[in-house]
């Protein structure tokens, strides 16, 4: 506080009156010690929230990309509701298919080495709309090939040996070997899956298909999203780091033999014969 006079009268009948003397109030700066307690405790706060507010942001990217896995599976039962319950193709060379009910399920639109767009395009919105479906949010962009991250074109890759299956003669559960613990899990059974990025999503042979020693994916906090053969998403968490091999898994065939998911049999359509 700085004390002040103030050099004026005031007039009165009586005589001159010179005024009071006031204060003049001036705000003392925060200390360096009161600052740094103060940048200490929003670093406390900030290091309680982050975390939160990163695992906040996960929640809702799997959740964007179990709804975009939602919308492939629709597609994927309409398409076969068109075509007297069969799913549509896979990755299964030769690509000269004339017949639309052969046709890969994706195509050129998010895949270079197909020449004819995804049977399930018109289902999906249009080329554009469906290639940005084929990303998970979650999944950062690696360098093609490099067994990294995403390979920049999709995400999600079908199960060979049901290429041209009659929906109705599959399953709906199977079972699966832990990669792991080694031991024997019962899960919906995988139509498309989220692949792991070095099994084989984004190194060696990077195609939409899903056999033999590929990989389900497990960025989603520790397991992977996958569309089931009902059409919804679900989420499988293995018992250790990798997830279960394509070759892992095992369900009935329509015959009634326990076969593995590792294969595409005899092309489309042989599943319904196994």
């Amino acid at each position: 506080m700085i004390g002040f006079c103030s050099s004026a009268f005031t007039s009165t009948n009586s005589g001159r009156i010179p005024q009071r003397c006031g204060h003049l109030s001036v705000r003392r700066g925060f200390s360096v010690p009161e600052m740094l307690a103060v940048v200490a405790v929003i670093t406390i706060i900030l290091a309680i929230l982050l975390p939160n507010l990163n695992q906040g942001r996960e929640r809702a990217r799997e959740l964007f990309c179990k709804t975009q896995q939602r919308q492939i599976g629709i597609a994927m039962l309409a398409f076969a509701a068109e075509h007297k319950g069969s799913l549509p193709g896979a990755y299964l060379p030769p690509w000269s298919q004339v017949d639309e009910e052969k046709r890969c399920w994706m195509g050129n639109e998010a895949y270079a080495g197909i020449p004819y767009e995804g049977a399930l395009v018109r289902h999906l919105g249009g080329a554009a709309s469906a290639k940005s479906t084929y990303r998970c949010p979650s999944l950062a962009l690696g360098v093609w090939n490099s067994g990294i991250g995403s390979n920049g074109a999709f995400d999600y890759c079908s199960l060979l040996v049901f290429a041209g299956a009659k929906r109705y003669r599959i399953p709906n559960d199977s079972q699966y070997i832990d990669a792991q613990s080694g031991l024997q899990h019962t899960a919906p059974t995988p139509l498309i899956v989220e692949e792991d990025p070095y099994w084989y999503l984004n190194r060696g042979n990077i195609e939409p298909g899903h056999s033999a020693g590929d990989r389900l994916g497990t960025w989603h906090s520790g397991g992977g999203n996958y569309i089931a053969v009902d059409g919804h998403s679900k989420y499988l968490k293995p018992d250790g780091a990798l997830g279960p091999e394509a070759f892992k898994w095992t369900t009935k065939a329509p015959s009634g033999t326990v076969v593995t998911l590792s294969s595409h049999g005899s092309g489309w359509g042989g599943w319904n014969n196994r």
